[in-house]
């Protein structure tokens, strides 16, 4: 597993901040979104994206983000 993009803004792998001040998670599978929503809060949005790589990469999930999850 690479490590964390260095221009990334929130600190968390798959979420990037909207301009209404939410956050938007994502997780991309073979092209296509396995999850693609709006959160209010950064750690609602960082908990959905670690869930959703879990069960679609299994143990292969990227474990690169700032809490190891």
């Amino acid at each position: 597993n690479a490590k964390l993009r260095a221009d990334n803004t929130t600190g968390e792998r798959g979420v990037t901040r909207h301009q209404d001040g939410g956050y938007v998670g994502r997780v991309e599978y073979q092209g296509q979104y396995a999850l693609r929503k709006y959160f209010p809060s950064l750690e609602e949005a960082a908990i959905a994206v670690r869930a959703k790589r879990l069960k679609v990469f299994g143990q292969f999930a990227p474990s690169f983000d700032h809490q190891g999850a």
